[in-house]
């Protein structure tokens, strides 16, 4: 006899299966590991974003303090210009430029241009940027080119004293001769003195200051179009260069009547130094 489709083998009535109305359909269950890969993620992405913006803020961070270091070099070149101590001098203007030049490679980096993207950290990156660019500039035409070449001309100053006999009436680097000799030559503005070693260097410098006035100019003008930066250190490097920026601006526009002034010349040298 056969057996009844419906039936099971003891007799009893299959009952038919149903799915439970509670279990989620093939399709679905297949769709859960897709929503958690990208829920994992997306939890990865923030977490990535978040450890990469706090490292990226202490790199910021160390840039802002060895930028302070270098405004801080500054005064110590100011005073060993001033002081005559070239050697000194020297050695402390490469320094400045080597520094600014590590910040600069720094500061120009891929994470630099990484964290462009990140709204929070935008505006106080391309300020730090600047900053740093703007001070390799200013290292490399005006700091380092301007304390050499001082160097030079007072090494060109100690040789024609020694040439006189170190009569101190003659001493063409004396603040007496330097006005009153640059301001009675007309045909030569570069032969402010009796020598022709002390003149040649003497025209080397006022080069070296023209050559960085349009340097001026132009790290004034991008400093200037910079937006606020949000953090307050970041904030303050940028106020003082602009304040730095503004008072280079019309020393080197008119450097020729500076250097004829009353002013000591290592004084007056030391004022075309920014900080």
């Amino acid at each position: 006899m056969a057996r009844k489709p419906d039936s099971t083998e003891d007799g009893r009535t299959r009952v038919p299966t149903t799915r439970s109305s509670s279990s989620p359909p093939d399709g679905e269950r297949r769709r859960h590991p897709f929503k958690k890969l990208l829920r994992f993620l997306i939890v990865v992405a923030v977490l990535a974003i978040a450890g990469y913006s706090a490292l990226f803020y202490r790199n910021l961070s160390r840039v802002q303090s060895e930028s302070e270091q270098v405004i801080a070099e500054y005064g110590t070149l100011k005073q060993q210009i001033a002081s005559e101590d070239i050697k000194a001098a020297k050695e402390t203007a490469s320094r400045i430029a080597n520094m600014s030049n590590r910040l600069k490679a720094r500061a120009n980096h891929w994470s630099w241009e990484l964290a462009t993207y990140i709204p929070v950290l935008r505006t106080d990156v391309d300020a730090a940027r600047t900053f740093v660019n703007v001070n390799a500039q200013l290292g490399n035409h005006l700091t380092e080119p301007i304390t050499l070449s001082y160097g030079d001309l007072l090494a060109a100053s100690t040789d024609a004293r020694a040439s006189k006999d170190g009569n101190d009436e003659d001493d063409p680097m004396s603040s007496s001769n330097w006005t009153a000799t640059a301001s009675s030559v007309d045909e030569d503005r570069y032969s402010p003195f009796t020598s022709p070693s002390v003149n040649k260097e003497a025209a080397e410098l006022l080069t070296v200051i023209e050559t960085a006035q349009p340097v001026v100019v132009q790290c004034r003008a991008t400093v200037n179009a910079l937006n606020p930066p949000i953090f307050p250190k970041t904030r303050d490097l940028i106020i003082q260069q602009q304040k730095t920026l503004e008072v280079l601006y019309p020393i080197y526009d008119d450097a020729e009547v500076i250097l004829e002034s009353d002013s000591a010349l290592g004084e007056t040298v030391a004022g075309f130094l920014p900080y």
